[in-house]
């Protein structure tokens, strides 16, 4: 009797290390299951993003475009008289007339960026042209540069 006691309790013993052997195994691979699941939803997410981006900036390339077509002006660094990228609530100032330039001009740089003037004269709504329009851009803006050599367009200052 005490043998079948004995041997019961040690196959009940080895049943239970097998379950809670299992159970771990089962755990961890629901853990796994939850992990694969978000890091999904992760790659998802940044991949909606990256199209979101790729969109804006298709977009934002056609509107540097049309604001160079639009005759923006040329501008150029105070300090260094070349080009530099635009930076969102700087000052820009007009050479000849010494004043700000009046808002809602456009200007625009080598560098494929455009702006608009703001109220108080400093620059806002930065675009950038897209580096498969770059070649449209550089084409356009040259006529532009052509142009200040000849009067019609005018570089002006960027002012910290």
């Amino acid at each position: 009797m005490r043998i079948k006691i004995f041997s019961h309790l040690i196959i009940g013993g080895s049943l239970l290390a097998i379950f809670i052997s299992k159970g771990e195994v089962l755990r961890a691979t629901v853990q796994e299951g939850s992990t694969i699941s978000t890091n999904q939803t992760t790659a998802s997410s940044e991949s909606r993003q990256l199209r979101e981006q790729a969109k804006n900036a298709r977009r934002f390339s056609k509107v540097a475009l049309e604001r160079l077509k639009s005759n923006c002006i040329q501008t150029v660094d105070a300090k260094t008289r070349k080009d530099g990228y635009y930076i969102e609530g700087e000052m820009v100032l007009d050479n000849q007339l010494k004043r700000p330039l009046r808002p809602g001009v456009f200007i625009c740089n080598s560098l494929g960026e455009t702006a608009t003037i703001a109220e108080d004269g400093s620059i806002s709504s930065i675009v950038r042209v897209a580096l498969n329009e770059k070649q449209e851009y550089d084409k356009l803006f040259s006529q532009i540069k052509g142009a200040s050599k000849n009067g019609g367009s005018r570089k002006v200052n960027k002012q910290k």
